[in-house]
Parts: structure tokens; sequence; C-alpha cells
């Protein structure tokens, strides 16, 4: 590939930054897509002007890391980070430098960088700047440490993650000697913040290469990670492919398909552990305790589950069972039937509430949450009784059975 495509507003960020004096090229990932014929997701620029001399040039720009030579150029009210040439200091944390020292040899910027395949620049008028041959390795489908290998791990851990994250993607080997450094920094992972962690195994089961999921349980990174995520992914991973490469390109959904066979309160403890947010979890969990149950096709029964679990997680539930080979068919039309009728299937949808069970004395106010329940599992049986006549009397006739009982 000779030429890259470049947006027009990332265009006139360069074309700016050389207007005055300053060198300036697209570098790391958007470069690696672009060879790869990928469109980048994002489009990141190094240049030699300082981060004062940046923010003079563009009238809104945000200080994301100036301290580390980063900054927003806004344009169009989309974010570009712009990142000055800079050596980086030790890295006593495995994670950032303590100092960075700026520069103005891009080849020192590019010496910092993961792997070969991230430290290519490139100008639409001066081509590609690719000192360690990432271009070939790009071509050859290998994954290799920029200069020592060892030193890239031992700087920034989070890297054995994202060379594995990058296999997966991209169906990249690991070269040898990088996956030997790997694997001797390997317990350097337990420095790295779970929510880092997390968001790099997300990206890695969205990958399109699964097969390459063998270097996070060969290289047992997991161990240091998680015990029960790596007991439970290195016996079950394997045999979900199929189903994952059938899954949208959704990490909840994805999530469902791997955790389908994990014993409940297990889960809760990794999504925990893994700092989800409680709606996701919430979401993930529902899934999973429903994922292997049959539904049999009657109308109470799928009624009962769209108000339990709410139309939408319903539905999805569906598909994700549909991919595991279920017949879910005649469930889906007698669901979508009961959706074109407009069934009642909640509290909200029921001709009676606790202000008019409350006005009619028919129980007391602790037990009105009970009463209710129980007059909707009735409607959910059979719709004809949603009418306020009847739900009253059924009321009624409940809290006079109940009435030698303990609510």
């Amino acid at each position: 590939m000779s030429f890259i495509y470049i947006p027009k507003s990332v265009d006139f960020i360069i074309d700016t930054l050389n207007k005055n004096n300053y060198e300036a090229f697209i570098v790391g990932g958007c470069v690696r897509d672009g060879i790869m014929n990928k469109s980048p997701k994002d489009f990141d620029i190094t240049t030699s002007a300082k981060p004062m001399e940046i923010k003079k040039l563009f009238s809104k720009t945000i200080d994301t890391g100036i301290q580390h030579g980063t900054v927003t150029v806004v344009i169009d009210s989309v974010n570009y980070e712009v990142t000055t040439y800079r050596i980086d200091g030790n890295y006593n944390d495995c994670r950032r430098p303590e100092k960075v020292t700026f520069t103005n040899d891009l080849k020192e910027d590019l010496l910092r960088r993961d792997f070969t395949i991230n430290a290519i620049a490139y100008h639409k008028n001066l081509g590609f700047i690719d000192p360690f041959n990432g271009i070939l390795d790009i071509n050859n489908k290998i994954i290799k440490g920029v200069g020592d290998p060892d030193k890239r791990f031992k700087e920034d851990a989070l890297r054995i993650l994202r060379c594995i994250r990058f296999s997966v993607q991209l169906g990249f080997s690991i070269e040898d000697n990088t996956y030997k450094a790997l694997l001797n920094n390997i317990e350097l992972i337990k420095n790295i913040s779970v929510e880092r962690i997390r968001d790099e195994l997300e990206k890695l089961f969205l990958g399109e290469y699964l097969e390459n999921i063998k270097y996070l349980f060969d290289s047992n990174v997991l161990k240091y990670i998680n015990t029960d995520l790596y007991n439970y992914l290195q016996n079950n991973f394997y045999h979900n492919i199929s189903f994952l490469k059938k899954c949208d390109l959704n990490i909840i959904d994805r999530l469902v398909i791997i955790f389908k066979d994990i014993d409940l309160k297990v889960l809760n403890n990794i999504l925990k552990y893994l700092k989800f947010s409680n709606k996701e979890i919430k979401c993930i969990y529902t899934l999973v305790e429903n994922i292997n149950i049959d539904i049999y096709s009657e109308e109470y029964i799928i009624r009962k589950y769209m108000s339990k679990l709410g139309v939408d997680l319903f539905f999805r539930l569906l598909n994700l069972k549909q991919i595991l080979g279920y017949n879910i068919e005649n469930i889906k039309t007698i669901a979508n039937n009961i959706l074109k009728r407009k069934d009642p299937l909640t509290l909200k949808d029921l001709y009676i509430n606790g202000n008019i069970i409350k006005s009619k004395n028919i129980c007391s106010d602790k037990n009105i949450g009970k009463v209710l329940n129980y007059i909707l599992d009735l409607v959910l049986k059979d719709i004809s009784l949603n009418n306020e006549n009847t739900l009253i009397n059924l009321c009624e006739e409940f809290c006079n059975n109940e009435k030698n009982k303990t609510f």
C-alpha cells in the first residue's frame, strides 16, 4: 500500500502543524489498520510541536495528558489526540513512565511504542516512516516487540494482554522472542488495574480470530488475574468458539455465551471482581440464569418470561438461545402476537393499582405488593380477567382466603 486515506479534519491538523514548521504524522493503530485495508476507529497524530505550541495553533483544545505531551484537538465536535514526540523515563509501576522527555526525533518516539505493527508513522507526502519493519511484520502476520521485547513488557505490563488481544483481533502469531519475553514477565500483570484488564479482555472476547485465545491459556496469564476466571475459561472456552462466531459484536451477548455453563455464584464473583457496572452484572446474570432453561410454547409461560425479564431482554435471550441451537421460532411468533395484542405483562398494565386496593380497604398497606403480584399472575394466565371489577373481586377473595394466615 502506497497511501492511506486521511480524513479532512486530520489532514487539517497535520497541514496546520506543517505550515508552522512542525513535523506531524498519523501514527499507531490507524496506520496499521490502513495498511490492512481496514477502516480505523480513530486517528492519533504525533508531532515535533510541544504541547503549548499545539494549543496556540487550534481554537479548541483539551489538556488530555499534557504532562505526557498529549493535547486533544477538537474539530467539528470530534476529538483528535495530538502527542509530542517523546522519550519515556523509567516505568516503576509497570504502567506509566515517571517522566517524559520531549524530542525532535520521530524515530525516538516510535522506539517507545509496544509492537512494530504499531510503530509506523505516515504522512501523505512523505509516505511511511517504518524504522522497525512493521509493514513487513503486518504482511507476515507477526506481532513483534519494538527493540527489546523484554524491556517493552517491563515498561508496561498491560502489553502482555495487548499482545494476546492483537493476536485474537488480527489473526497474527506472536514472534518467538516476543512470546518468551511475555512469559518471562507474566507475573507483572498483577501490577495492572482491574479496569484496564477488563477492557483488554472485552476487546479480546470480541476478536475475530478466537482460536488464537490459545495464547491466553498457554501463557497462564489468567492465573495471575483471577483464579475463578482462569479455571472456568480453561475448561469451557474452546467448545463455545463456534457459538461466539455467530454472536453479534456485543460484549454482553458474548459473555453470556462464554459463561453459559458457570455456577451463578462464581459468575457474580467474577463480574464484581472485573468491576462491571451493577446494570451490566444484572443483565449478564439474568441471561445466564435463563440461557439453558427450556421455554415452552404456551402463552402463559411466555407472558410470564416477558413479564419477569422485560420485553427487550426476553427477545435478547431468544436470540442467544437460537445461536445455541434452540428452536425458538414458535416462541418468537407467540411473543410477537402477545405484543401486537398489547397483552398485560406488568403491574402497570393492570386495571387496578395499590391506591385502589387501599381505598377499598381490601388489605393492609404492607400486603398490597403481594396481592398485586398474585393478581398479575392470574392475568398472565388469563388476560380476560384484566378489568377493574373482576380484579377487585379477586383481590378480596384472595385476602379472605389468607385472613387466617400470615401474609
